[in-house]
């Protein structure tokens, strides 16, 4: 949860006035076994983390902090068990809040730090949740990274598959009413020119479903965590989770993350550049395992998200200038590549943006690697000691804890593919192109064009160009971005933006080029079209584990 002093800093619930100060003088104490507890703690562990005076204390105390209603009265009191009891489930105060809940009103729950609330605000937080016995998932996030990122990845994260199934809803009712003469055209007419098959003709063309579809999507993106019909989870969000109006339950509930973490069913790690550097995200991470050994856990680096949404925005954009193009001017033969070529300048800054979230990855990668439990960071000195006397006692020591994060820990996460962009989500920047496509083979067959240039259209620019075409161009445009991610000379803006702009040069190059191609294969008709579709479907299977899988089966007859 990242340590912000608004919500977990244990320095506003105790202070070090109760600290040893001369810890060298119960360094020979032997170990013995608290009330109750069956393992054995080193008296100097106990002193030390739990700032008693002398090992005699431990007993009063400990007894004394079984009854939660002392924790109110002495700091020790409130302190003491803590070493023994990290995962202990306090299920008094296990409280859930909704998943969707914590994402309506644009994310303002995320948005808002709790040191800006009043304490009404703070206790209506509390208010929201309700008691549950587990959480479908722990979020584990930094208070460090702006909440507006986390808001975004969330949103996306949730809606996708609905985005997907609303802008395909929209686009057959807006092509039905276009085809049945409810809609009327909306666009200059498109003269159709097929030479080898000595065809031209002018029909009517429309960008109803092309205009308004994208839009639908959009909506669909803010309105999700409204929708009844979604699936919801109740989730432990610190801010919501943990009171930030009562002092005391506050500090149960900091100290009690360990019980939490483990009647949680997913730990989902909202990963952003500061994670990693934060004690208590760390503790996360460690008590998860500890607890659950079968657990999942799925790290979701914020900026996977952010990639999409910025890349989903400059199509739409593109998209946009193509429409208002079509429904003013004369569509001619070589008007889809030169407009296209135009209305992809939108994207320049969108492949700005893409290289410098790629060096967040980079980053992601090379914390994981060369994570140190020394170098991470806490305010509160009680802190650090319980946390490292937690990890000491589960994993054997920092140095044994460091090489599980960079090596058991690193695989595991790497199994889930960390960090690549999914299939939908590609899915998702290629629908407003996509719907252009569709609208012009209603617009076809509308008109009686004849079935086999219909078709060769369908399949050489729907599925071969707008779908397989334009997903290659999408990794391809990530590929490049992530590769020359890192400017030459850092901190020196222009010249990085005259890098990108070579790279975007050439990532347009060949996208136009693969569509001269798809064209030339298009006017040969059916065949032409199929031929260039099966090339660059195959091309895509490859690119997206295809090879490996040829790999395995080679491995398999051999």
């Amino acid at each position: 949860m990242g340590a912000a002093p608004s919500i977990s800093s244990p320095c506003q619930c105790h202070s070090g006035e109760n600290e040893v100060e001369d810890v060298e003088a119960i360094e020979a104490l032997p170990s013995v076994t608290l009330p109750g507890k069956t393992t054995n703690t080193p008296k100097k562990e106990i002193i030390e983390v739990l700032g008693l005076e002398s090992f005699e204390e431990t007993t009063r105390v400990t007894e004394a902090a079984e009854d939660p209603e002392n924790w109110g009265v002495n700091s020790k009191i409130r302190r003491s068990l803590l070493l023994e009891r990290k995962l202990h489930s306090d299920t008094e105060i296990m409280r859930g809040i909704s998943l969707m809940h914590t994402l309506r009103n644009f994310g303002v729950l995320w948005r808002a730090s709790p040191l800006d609330m009043k304490d009404e605000q703070r206790l209506e937080l509390w208010n929201r949740t309700r008691k549950v016995n587990e959480f479908d998932v722990f979020l584990s996030h930094t208070w460090h990274t702006r909440g507006l990122w986390k808001f975004l990845s969330l949103s996306l994260q949730l809606s996708w598959l609905q985005i997907l199934l609303w802008w395909l809803l929209a686009m057959v009712l807006f092509e039905l009413l276009f085809f049945v003469d409810i809609l009327p055209p909306l666009a200059k007419p498109w003269k159709v020119s097929y030479v080898h098959q000595n065809y031209a003709a002018e029909i009517d063309w429309h960008i109803w479903g092309s205009s308004l579809a994208p839009a639908v999507s959009v909506m669909c993106f803010l309105i999700t965590p409204y929708m009844p019909c979604m699936r919801d989870k109740h989730c432990f969000l610190d801010v919501a989770s943990i009171n930030q109006s009562d002092e005391t339950l506050k500090e149960r509930g900091i100290y009690g993350l360990g019980g939490f973490l483990k009647a949680s069913k997913e730990l989902r790690i909202m990963w952003s550049p500061p994670y990693l550097s934060r004690l208590w995200c760390i503790f996360e991470v460690a008590a998860y395992r500890m607890a659950n050994p079968n657990g999942k856990i799925s790290v979701r680096p914020l900026f996977v998200e952010i990639t999409v949404l910025a890349s989903w925005t400059g199509v739409l954009l593109t998209n946009a200038f193509l429409n208002l193009t079509m429904a003013f001017t004369t569509i001619g033969a070589t008007f889809g590549i030169f407009t296209l070529i135009i209305a992809m300048v939108p994207c320049l800054f969108i492949f700005h943006s893409l290289r410098k979230n790629f060096l967040s990855k980079q980053q992601l990668f090379g914390d994981i690697q060369n994570f140190d439990l020394d170098a991470v960071e806490c305010r509160v000195d009680f802190d650090k000691k319980f946390v490292h006397a937690a990890i000491a006692e589960w994993y054997g020591g920092a140095a044994a804890f460091t090489e599980h994060v960079r090596g058991p820990l690193r695989e595991e996460l790497m199994k889930d593919h960390l960090a690549r962009i999914p299939l939908g989500y590609c899915l998702i920047i290629i629908t407003p192109l996509l719907g252009t496509g569709l609208s012009s083979s209603v617009s076809l067959l509308k008109a009686g064009v004849p079935m086999n240039i219909t078709l060769s259209y369908f399949i050489g620019v729907v599925l071969g160009i707008d779908t397989c075409w334009l997903l290659l161009m999408i990794q391809l445009a990530l590929y490049i971005c992530e590769r020359f991610a890192r400017p030459c000379r850092p901190g020196v803006a222009c010249l990085a933006f005259v890098e990108t702009f070579i790279m975007f040069i050439v990532f347009s190059t060949v996208a136009t080029c693969g569509a001269f191609l798809a064209f030339i294969a298009i006017a040969r008709g059916v065949v032409g079209s199929s031929v260039w579709c099966l090339i660059t479907a195959c091309i895509l299977w490859l690119v997206n584990g295809g090879c490996a899988q040829l790999e395995k089966l080679r491995h398999h007859l051999a």
